[in-house]
């Protein structure tokens, strides 16, 4: 009897952030898959090929001194990824976003992008339905930006991204802000 055809994967670059280290390699997604759906997908962990393992950092590139190993295959746990940076295509915004930031504990990670909410929606009460759909979400029109800075708002971006997928269960705290002339409003949820 033939066994059934699979459709070949595709090898995708991909960058993923830990609480303790950032890992680049390529990721192997079905033809019209997307990281998001593979990371929300019944598998407890994520595969790697082709691997770079350096320590926790935002400098990209990273240091060489910062590299700790360079495996063929490495596999991750899941609920371990804070959030992930691919090559591949986003997935279609289906509705406007909205600017969040996202704040994750015990690194210098914060990212800004837009987030599919809708407006008009309070963010903890539209988050809070999300969280209980899936753990990983894609921010469009993303940024990097630094813990350290005195001030998130205003501070440069180290970094931009088409998208990156969040795991939002390991968040610290997400707010967004209206801008209008030099006041900045904030509702938060954390």
């Amino acid at each position: 009897m033939p066994q059934p055809q699979t459709a070949a994967l595709r090898a995708v670059k991909a960058r993923v952030y830990t609480e303790s280290l950032r890992i680049h390699g390529e990721l192997h997604l079905h033809p019209k898959g997307d990281a998001a759906k593979l990371l929300n997908g019944s598998r407890p962990y994520l595969s790697l090929s082709n691997c770079q393992v350096y320590r926790q950092g935002s400098a990209h590139p990273p240091q060489a001194r910062d590299l700790r190993a360079e495996p063929e295959f490495l596999v991750i746990p899941k609920e371990s990824v804070l959030w992930l940076a691919s090559e591949d295509a986003p997935p279609p915004q289906t509705q406007q976003g909205r600017n969040l930031y996202v704040l994750y504990p015990e690194s210098d990670y914060v990212l800004k992008g837009e987030f599919p909410a809708p407006q008009g929606v309070r963010l903890s009460d539209f988050l809070t339905r999300s969280f209980g759909e899936k753990s990983f979400h894609v921010l469009h029109r993303a940024e990097l930006r630094l813990a350290s800075s005195n001030d998130l708002v205003r501070a440069g971006a180290m970094e931009r991204f088409s998208h990156l997928t969040l795991n939002m269960k390991k968040v610290a705290g997400v707010f967004d802000l209206a801008e209008r002339g030099d006041k900045l409003t904030f509702s938060g949820f954390s």
